[in-house]
């Protein structure tokens, strides 16, 4: 029973935890997406909108208008204050219009960014009024159906979106759901009216000449507002019957007559087969919808699904109009110019109000499809589909019915058998942890002793005992008895619910075995008392199969460590031979170079054999080192002798820029120890010394401790430092800080090796960009020294061009080698016009600029490597030759630059016919 209820709380614990850690993740994601938008938001500018609306505010299109542009800008995160203006066009005149609105930009608080005016009246309004802000701002126009253009020609940062009217496609718009109808207009001789009339004229010019013509004589002949088409042309009145008419007719009626009787006439359901068509918004006949007893419908969209019971039209709908003002609108806050978005022509379609077809009794199968049917309800819209979720929904409600019917039926006829079950699963953990060699255990806090499963003590060939706290102390392995010990008793304090451990363990003679584990605090719970119960099982074999791993994952690891050495060494061999070979060839070939540029080659040359004969000596050390051949010779030294040779040998070494300084003792010491030794740790110091300090001073000098009977050389510069996560690996083996840097990686691990030898300790203290301090502490019989290897000086030249000539073709040399790039001009110069780029990054800054024939790429370079430079040319010019020239020369490395993309491969040290041979099937003889 203990062993069940401990699988069964481990069970119910683990399963809180997993509920924890996805409610923790779940809130942080949340979070984390909170910040995220209100970052993205005070990131952007607050934008002033002025808004400008035509009619007053209890237009019931405006709130459905301003709530739908609200949400297109901030669904584009566009920060914006919207200041909103209502004209109230219908209870003033012109002049009190302009007046209004100069006023409105001439008091509101915050100035706007951008202008968003609505409809012809404010339009007009505004642009009329003449404030001296209208030149300055972006005005963006929306939903007017007759622009003056020689209004806007006036302001060149006026753009806009308007609704053009188009009265002949709502006529057969009427014509396709209602029929041969009479169709009624209204009209008035307004500067609006007037573009009403005109606008159909035009619509009608080729398909009914009769009614153009007396469209025209209309706007051109009469002036009074009443009955002129009337008087004009009987056609345009017509004869209203009670039959159906057997074609369309248009009947014009006069909406602002002295008593109003034409327009209670024609809503009054005289005339039966009639429908209504609004040219436009006017207050006058915005209630004609509700009134009538025929249909009504619009050319434009003000009043539509707004309750004024207008059946449809072809227009630009109010979403469309918000959406295509919307885009205006973020296109200018994102930094468009005025002048890049055009004035242009909003879409329409063909729409119908579904509440309104309702009242007027029309099917919604009588409505042609390409009209779309709005305001209609998701059950109606999508009746099959609902119905048919429905009954699936019923299906599936049915189906879980039946399995908890299922259920609940089985779940009785397994409590039936829980008794059994509970009883049984004793024996059935017993047989399990036998044949897995598990063992259950247990400890007593008030007897202080341990008693484990008697099938243990027969594992181990011994017998049956309880085991007291002392005696496990006793058996448990020294090093892993602190350990051990806190663990357990955080369990039995309570500070934690549960733990396990690994430990070694003699019981009683059999030998250290590796056991682990496993414990539960029960206290209080058990009825024998016990505080902890546990599990215990024997892991020698996974111990020694772990073992056995590491030992095989060392040698892994030694073997790529000396795989990466032999790829290291032959790029730092190949680099110094390539300029010997390269600059011994020049002087051999060509006899006509100037004296100076031959000792120039020649400097070059030995400093590149001082540099190849240093590595040698390097992978010398290093062999000696591992072979345990390196030898030592004790002899009395002179301390001060010592620093003061040191010093003499590096003077020559010292940077233009830095003060080389001695510091020696009062009184001079001799010690034993080996002093070519110590000489070449102090050397190394030196070296690296100069190396990273371009200007300060570089100090070497030994210190004495006659307390602690010990010497100290040191070596200090201020130079760049050290950063401290680096400064415990530059001793290792191979290490190096910059992979761009000349060397093994050897020296100071070498160092190290002396300074052990000599039985002492190096030492470092550094700080980034205020210097390093290398001591070797010894002995009255030792000495030391310390090191620090860094790369070599970057070179400052990005970019160097030889003298151009236009005639010739253009090679592109990628090498971070100044005597590299020495050889392979020297070869070229006579045949090309050479550019150089010190790094791959600057190879394709070249590349990108200007036009080049052939490149000649290497691998190691700092910033970005040959094969990052060649990928990225690649992604733009797969055309271009790039032959790669590199002291790796394995075949992996081959195959690395071809699978980059590179035409061909030469390996360093470069040979003149190859180097030609291969430049020359790119470019020529």
């Amino acid at each position: 029973m203990p062993r069940f209820y401990s699988w069964y709380m481990g069970r119910n614990n683990k399963h809180l935890k997993i509920r924890a850690i996805i409610t923790f993740l779940l809130f942080l994601l949340s979070t984390t997406l909170v910040y995220s938008q209100c970052v993205d938001l005070s990131d952007k500018k607050s934008i002033n909108l002025l808004l400008v609306h035509s009619f007053d505010n209890g237009l019931p299109d405006y709130p459905r208008f301003n709530k739908l542009l609200e949400e297109h800008l901030s669904g584009a995160k566009l920060p914006v204050r919207t200041t909103i203006f209502y004209l109230d066009c219908d209870a003033y005149d012109k002049e009190d219009e302009e007046a209004r609105i100069y006023s409105c930009l001439d008091t509101i608080s915050a100035k706007p960014d951008i202008i968003l005016v609505c409809d012809d009246q404010a339009t007009y309004s505004l642009l009329a009024c003449g404030h001296p802000l209208l030149k300055k701002v972006p005005i963006v126009f929306s939903g007017v159906n007759f622009p003056n253009w020689d209004l806007l020609k006036q302001y060149p940062n006026v753009t806009g979106i308007w609704d053009n009217p188009n009265y002949r496609e709502n006529i057969q718009m009427i014509e396709e759901l209602m029929g041969i109808k009479r169709i009624r207009f209204f009209y008035d001789k307004t500067y609006n009216g007037k573009r009403v009339i005109e606008r159909l004229a035009e619509q009608y010019e080729n398909e009914d000449q009769e009614l153009c013509r007396s469209l025209n004589h209309f706007l051109q002949y009469k002036d009074s507002i009443k009955n002129e088409l009337q008087v004009t042309n009987g056609y345009l009145k017509g004869s209203d019957y009670n039959e159906r008419p057997a074609k369309t007719s248009l009947h014009f009626i006069n909406m602002r007559d002295d008593l109003g009787q034409n327009l209670l006439w024609n809503i009054s359901g005289t005339f039966k087969y009639s429908v209504f068509l609004l040219t436009k918004y006017d207050y006058t006949i915005v209630q004609v919808g509700r009134f009538a007893t025929v249909p009504t419908f619009s050319a434009v969209n003000k009043g539509f699904m707004c309750n004024r019971d207008i059946l449809g039209g072809y227009f630009t709908t109010m979403e469309e109009q918000i959406a295509e003002t919307s885009d205006y609108i973020i296109r200018l806050t994102n930094g468009q110019d005025v002048s890049q978005l055009p004035i242009k022509e909003s879409l329409k379609k063909c729409v119908v109000d579904w509440l309104v077809l309702n009242r007027w009794d029309i099917p919604v199968s009588k409505v042609p499809k390409h009209i779309e049917i709005l305001n209609m309800p998701f059950y109606v819209k999508y009746q099959t589909e609902v119905i048919l979720c429905f009954s699936l929904l019923f299906v599936f409600i049915i189906i879980i019915i039946g399995c908890l019917i299922f259920l609940y039926r089985r779940e009785a006829k397994r409590k039936h058998k829980a008794q059994l079950d509970l009883w049984e699963e004793k024996e059935f953990l017993s047989l399990a942890l036998g044949g897995g060699n598990i063992f259950g255990w247990r400890y007593n806090r008030e007897r202080n002793e341990f008693t484990i499963e008697k099938e243990f003590f027969d594992s181990i060939g011994l017998p049956y005992r309880k085991i007291s706290w002392e005696e496990m102390t006793q058996m448990t392995h020294p090093d892993d008895l602190n350990q051990s010990e806190s663990i357990f008793l955080n369990v039995l304090n309570q500070v934690e619910k549960r733990s396990d451990l690994r430990t070694r363990i003699n019981f009683y003679g059999t030998g250290y075995i590796w056991y682990e584990f496993r414990f539960l605090n029960v206290s209080g719970i058990l009825e024998d008392g016990s505080s902890v119960i546990g599990l215990l099982m024997n892991i020698q074999e996974y111990k020694s199969k772990e073992e056995e791993l590491t030992t095989a994952k060392d040698l892994a690891l030694k073997a790529e460590l000396k795989q990466s050495f032999l790829a290291n060494m032959s790029h730092e061999i190949r680099t110094p031979l390539n300029a010997i070979v390269g600059f011994s060839n020049i002087l051999v070939n060509d006899d006509e170079l100037p004296d100076d540029e031959k000792l120039e080659y020649i400097h070059i040359i030995n400093s590149n054999c001082e540099l190849l004969l240093k590595l040698i000596n390097d992978i010398l050390e290093i062999s000696r080192i591992e072979s345990g051949n390196m030898s030592f010779e004790f002899r009395p030294c002179s301390l001060n002798s010592l620093v003061e040779d040191v010093y003499k040998s590096c003077l020559l070494q010292v940077p233009a820029a830095v003060e080389f300084i001695e510091c020696t003792l009062s009184e001079d010491m001799i010690i034993e120890t080996d002093v070519m030794r110590l000489r070449q740790v102090l050397m190394n110091f030196v070296s690296n010394a100069f190396k990273f300090t371009v200007s300060g001073h570089v100090a070497i000098g030994v210190e004495h401790n006659d307390v602690r009977k010990e010497v100290c050389f040191y070596v200090e510069d201020t130079g760049e430092g050290i950063p401290e996560a680096e400064q415990k690996m530059i001793f290792d083996r191979f290490y190096k800080i910059n992979e761009f840097t000349q060397g093994t990686g050897l020296g100071l691990s070498i160092c190290q090796v002396i300074a052990t030898k000599l039985k002492g300790r190096i030492t470092l203290s550094s700080e980034m960009n205020k210097g390093s301090r290398f001591n070797i502490v010894l002995s009255y019989a030792d000495q030391a020294g310390a090191d620090h290897l860094h790369p070599d000086n970057a070179l400052t030249v990005a970019e160097k061009v030889s003298s151009v000539n236009s005639n010739l073709p253009i090679v592109l040399i990628a090498e971070d080698s100044v005597n590299n790039y020495m050889v392979l001009n020297n070869i070229l110069k006579k045949f090309c016009t050479v550019v150089w780029a010190i790094n791959g990054k600057d190879a394709l800054d070249i590349v990108n600029k200007q036009k080049v024939d052939v490149v000649l790429m290497d691998i190691k370079m700092y910033e970005m490597d040959g094969l990052t430079a060649l990928r990225k040319i690649r992604k733009k010019n797969k055309k271009l030759p790039v032959v790669i020239q590199t002291a790796y020369a394995f075949d992996e490395n081959r195959k690395q630059a071809e699978e980059a993309g590179a035409n061909g491969f030469i390996a360093k040290p470069i040979r003149v016919e190859e180097l030609m041979g291969v430049i020359g099937k790119y470019i020529g003889n």
